[in-house]
């Protein structure tokens, strides 16, 4: 059985760990590089299509698109906590079959050991 693997774009969209805490305007790229690779969800056009005075949606848009890609993950609030649980996640999804190792190692690398220097 073949174990799913990320599309380049939902890793684009997911590459953004810090999610809610994240500068909105790299929420905001991260949604409209989504949707040029053709990653369709319903929040994401209206993520992608903020004006700088709507900024302060960002954060609770990009949580619902990762809900409607099917990512249920949500961070602890503390920066490094939330690291740490993120690398968590991707290893029991990689332990559970649904995220191919390479991609997740390839996410825990970039997204996780790389903060920690």
């Amino acid at each position: 059985m073949a174990l799913p693997r990320l599309t380049p774009a939902t890793r684009a969209y997911l590459r953004w760990t810090d999610g809610p805490r994240g500068d909105p305007d790299h929420l905001i790229q991260a949604a409209f590089r989504a949707l040029i690779a053709g990653v369709e969800t319903p929040s994401l056009p209206l993520l992608a299509g903020l004006l700088r005075s709507e900024q302060a949606q960002a954060s609770e848009l990009f949580g619902q698109g990762v809900d409607e890609l099917g990512f249920g993950f949500h961070p602890p609030e503390d920066y490094w906590e939330g690291r740490l649980a993120l690398a968590r996640w991707w290893a029991a999804e990689i332990v559970g079959g649904w995220l191919a190792p390479a991609d997740g190692a390839e996410l825990i690398v970039e997204n996780v050991a790389e903060a920690y220097g």
